[in-house]
């Protein structure tokens, strides 16, 4: 669903100094979210990632305590990036606010298209392996919906403002709605590879939600 790209990095084992070490730990972070948004917690490994950047294998513990902590940063990291694309279409004030809702979705079906349907949403594939997830992963999984919700129900808010949709909408209640069947219609579409589910989803979504003329 979202384009990632893994900053580069120089070859070979990582310096001392802190800069090139905040260079290479961002590289180990983002080579995680390329693979584990393809592949998911279960099916990706440290060394896979390593290799990746290619970062001899000891050297991750010199930047993350543990496997939960490094999962931890890419969430976060997923989080921060996912919210910045959010605010690109939901806060843009040259179309009106369901367009705005579109103008994303249509987005993710183009970047869903360009990796061949092999990636979605990182926090939507984590979700569905919470067996293998502790406590304090789930939480911050659960907490960046929440995050993509409220900037949704802002959006809504708009609409029912301009009459795209009932004044009495429940706005909160509604942008929690289309992320529960917005992740179900990517998982569909990986399923499937194609995005007939998306498009159904976001035109009956939004058929549903808009006043009736």
């Amino acid at each position: 669903m979202s384009v990632l790209k893994v900053p580069t990095r120089r070859r070979g084992r990582p310096p001392l100094d802190s800069t090139y070490a905040d260079e290479t730990r961002n590289s180990i972070i983002w080579a995680g979210l390329e693979l584990l948004t393809e592949k998911g917690v279960t099916a990706t490994g440290i060394d896979q990632i390593l290799r990746k950047v290619d970062i001899p294998k000891g050297s991750f513990y010199h930047y993350f305590k543990s496997k939960d902590a490094f999962l931890e940063e890419v969430i976060s990291a997923y989080n921060n990036y996912f919210i910045r694309k959010l605010k690109k279409y939901f806060e843009d004030s040259q179309h009106l606010p369901l367009t705005r809702l579109r103008n994303f979705t249509e987005d993710a079906k183009i970047g869903m298209a360009r990796y061949k349907f092999k990636r979605g949403c990182l926090i939507g594939n984590m979700g569905q392996e919470t067996t293998s997830l502790n406590k304090t992963l789930r939480k911050k999984i659960e907490a960046s919906l929440i995050d993509w919700e409220k900037l949704l129900e802002e959006c809504l808010k708009c609409a029912a403002e301009t009459g795209e949709i009932p004044s009495d909408t429940n706005c909160a209640a509604v942008a929690a709605y289309f992320w529960i069947g917005w992740e179900g219609a990517v998982l569909r579409s990986k399923l499937c590879k194609d995005i007939y589910p998306l498009k159904l989803f976001t035109d009956q979504f939004i058929a549903n939600l808009a006043c009736k003329s």
